[in-house]
């Protein structure tokens, strides 16, 4: 991995009273590491539903740097999801 190290702000993300990073994530000799405020949901399947929606946007952006079928990268995410279970 090399060149920004930093991630900018999404621009389509509105900066109101209600707007909040609830999610950071880094990743240090090989290891990610990370933050989150876990009761930013009154029901943590908003959090299955951030995942889900996370996991599509990577495997369409990978796909497409990759020159890969998105269902088949999105199916190697899903192996390495169960993998950790």
């Amino acid at each position: 991995m090399s060149g920004e190290k930093r991630l900018p702000k999404p621009e389509d993300a509105s900066y109101g009273s209600n707007s909040a990073e609830i999610l950071s994530v880094w990743l240090s000799d090989g290891a990610p590491h990370y933050t989150f405020l876990p009761n930013v949901w009154d029901d943590p399947s908003g959090w299955g539903i951030l995942l889900s929606d996370l996991m599509k946007d990577i495997a369409r952006a990978y796909a497409i740097n990759s020159h890969q079928n998105v269902s088949d990268v999105l199916a190697r995410i899903h192996e390495g999801f169960n993998a950790e279970q």
